[in-house]
């Protein structure tokens, strides 16, 4: 080893070395005499044995355990809903516009319900019937659907500088009388109602 070592190389090198017995804390007492109470200290310390932490097994609790499995696998109701009712989650663009032709109603009515402006309780059971055909969905997962809170369509969010409040639920029939529609389509509206008894 070369004197122009450093303290921390020749702690470095002897703390490396195969055996840290007292032949080799001579050796480096001889050659660095001035570094003797550190090469002493870095000695004992690498005599002492390191102990290793004997290996617990965890303390297993059933009962956590077990409240841990039931809150994995329970899930938010709406977002199964959700999940079963494709019908609506992809009901913009082109699938809107088929699926509004295919029940001849305005866009602006089906947008109404998919963002579930209506109260369902005031729609009738034979429109419900149609869409359910028309869209291929079970009526239940409509029905499902539709009972979830109103929301405020993503487009009015951007568009506006404070967010925009819900403006709550309303009859079916006031969406009909307030969307503009052809005589033909609000007729056949119409015949939902009486058909099911509700005018």
């Amino acid at each position: 080893m070369s004197e122009s070592k450093t303290r921390d190389d020749v702690l470095y090198a002897f703390s490396i070395e195969p055996k840290h017995d007292r032949a080799t804390l001579e050796r480096y007492l001889l050659r660095y005499p001035e570094m003797a109470d550190d090469l002493i200290d870095l000695s004992h310390e690498l005599r002492i044995p390191i102990h290793s932490i004997p290996d617990v097994a965890p303390h297993l609790d059933r009962k956590a355990e077990e409240a841990w499995k039931a809150f994995v696998e329970c899930a938010p109701a709406s977002r199964s809903v959700t999940g079963q009712n494709s019908l609506f989650a992809s009901l913009k663009g082109a699938a809107l516009v088929e699926l509004a032709t295919k029940l001849d109603i305005p866009r602006a009515l089906l947008t109404a319900l998919r963002d579930r402006l209506a109260e369902p309780s005031t729609i009738p059971m034979r429109f419900l019937s149609r869409l359910a055909t028309a869209s291929n969905s079970p009526i239940k997962a409509i029905h499902e659907y539709l009972a979830l809170p109103p929301v405020t369509s993503l487009g009015l969010q951007f568009k506006s500088d404070n967010r925009p409040a819900n403006q709550g639920q309303v009859p079916f029939r006031k969406l009909v009388d307030d969307t503009a529609m052809t005589d033909k389509q609000r007729e056949a509206l119409l015949r939902d109602w009486v058909e099911n008894g509700q005018e």
